[in-house]
């Protein structure tokens, strides 16, 4: 199932699954943004029904 999440900032960037907590994270914008409010440069989050899993490093 998609969802769509409209979070208060004006220029979302990335989003992930925090890997110990049931929150989205989600970084916005600042660098370049013409007008940037409060959440312009901020990380927000978002409870939600799943985990992430633990990054790993990658050694190519």
């Amino acid at each position: 199932m998609l969802h769509t999440l409209a979070v208060p900032a004006p220029h979302p960037t990335s989003v992930c699954l925090h890997p110990d907590d049931n929150g989205l994270l989600v970084t916005t914008a600042r660098y370049g943004v013409k007008n940037p409010d409060a959440t312009s440069g901020a990380v927000l989050s978002v409870p939600v029904p799943v985990k992430g899993t633990a990054a790993c490093s990658w050694r190519g």
